[in-house]
């Protein structure tokens, strides 16, 4: 999943998912099915790149089901798994499509109050897909294990915690691990100027860090009024780039390759997006 772009989606829990060879071959069949009858009633699928290219009726898709041990918290957490779409031509089988569902950290967070019998939950799902194949694969989710998959936009406010939590490595995590912090604001009502990005070397947040008990992000819009007389904190967050991931409010997220030792960083950042899926899929069912 690293150095690939997604989409986030939320899912509530699955009916009567299981995660063995015979159901992955199962949903595999048919999703491959549902694909192929779409396009045998002339719904053309948009590949993701390039936007203007279609797979049409005479194509071959095929769909592989597999599982992802790697990506879970704890054993208290459900496996993930994912789903490849690929096309089949002469000679050569292209990507145009992969779907994640995965459950990083929930059993910890839910290990009081376990599901009903019969449900599985994998809360947070990760798309790559053209727009009208993350439909078809959403509503294929939906009828088949009785849930609801829906977009997770993020808030100002996750994205400032996520600002924080991975604002800059440890000195000696390495070169892959250097990255500055970037943080991207809108500008409401300007058209002139439509956003500004502030970068921020990790040495310079290390240094603030040690010198300042005050928040961070509040450290670094005051410093930046100083220099530019422009108010941060007036502005909407909307993207942030750290060492180890690059997130849109949107809902758009790309998890950075790391130096071994702190490879560990990509799944907490799972771990908190599942977080903030379970935390927003509550907020929806008390709504």
């Amino acid at each position: 999943v690293l150095n690939v772009s997604w989409r986030l989606y939320k899912a509530t829990p699955l009916y009567n998912f299981q995660v063995t060879d015979i159901s992955l071959k199962r949903m595999a069949r048919s999703l491959s099915a549902t694909l192929q009858a779409e396009l045998a009633r002339g719904i053309g699928i948009a590949l993701d790149v390039p936007e203007s290219e279609m797979i049409g009726a005479d194509s071959i898709v095929h769909v592989n089901a597999e599982q992802i041990p790697e990506l879970r918290g704890s054993k208290r957490d459900a496996e993930a798994f994912s789903l490849m779409i690929t096309r089949q031509q002469v000679g050569r089988s292209d990507l145009i499509g992969r779907m994640v569902l995965c459950s990083v950290g929930y059993g910890e967070l839910v290990a009081s109050q376990p599901l009903p019998e019969g449900f599985t939950h994998l809360p947070l799902v990760l798309v790559r897909a053209s727009a009208s194949l993350i439909r078809i694969l959403t509503s294929w989710i939906q009828e088949t294990f009785d849930c609801l998959v829906t977009p997770m936009p993020l808030s100002t406010r996750d994205l400032e915690w996520m600002a924080v939590e991975w604002a800059a490595p440890d000195g000696d995590d390495g070169s892959l691990a250097q990255r500055p912090l970037a943080l991207i604001y809108s500008l409401p009502g300007d058209k002139s100027l439509q956003t500004i990005t502030y970068n921020i070397e990790p040495d310079s947040i290390r240094s603030l860090q040690l010198r300042l008990g005050r928040n961070l992000m509040d450290a670094l819009e005051t410093h930046f009024y100083k220099e530019f007389s422009i108010r941060l904190n007036k502005m909407r967050l909307v993207r942030v780039g750290t060492y180890t991931v690059f997130v849109g409010h949107e809902g758009r997220i790309k998890l950075l390759p790391l130096p071994s030792k702190c490879s560990t960083e990509s799944l907490l950042v799972l771990k908190y997006l599942t977080n903030v899926a379970i935390r927003s899929l509550i907020s929806y069912d008390v709504n």
